[in-house]
């Protein structure tokens, strides 16, 4: 069973964890070369912050090159969403 969840349902934990990653992930792309009276070249991010969350769920190897994982888990009428990071795991049970 798949569940997409909107940011909204992150706990604080796992939000920061996020923000983490998503800043890693700008910082790599964005790039400026200066030109001595302003940039000459900046490259933005191809993947907003939700879209960049939802290709580390369905892609494993995009979401092992930044070192998140996020899951879903299903525990009989209980489903959780979980995030495995720098060895860290946290979980928020969605329902």
């Amino acid at each position: 069973m798949k569940t997409e969840q909107p940011i909204k349902v992150m706990n604080k934990e796992q939000q920061q964890i996020i923000d983490e990653v998503y800043e890693r992930y700008w910082s790599s792309i964005e790039t400026s070369e200066y030109d001595g009276i302003g940039p000459t070249s900046i490259k933005l991010p191809t993947l907003m912050k939700e879209e960049f969350i939802n290709k580390c769920k369905t892609d494993p190897e995009f979401s092992e090159k930044w070192g998140l994982k996020i899951y879903t888990k299903v525990d009989g009428d209980k489903v959780w969403m979980g995030m495995v990071y720098n060895d860290n795991a946290v979980e928020i049970r969605l329902k």
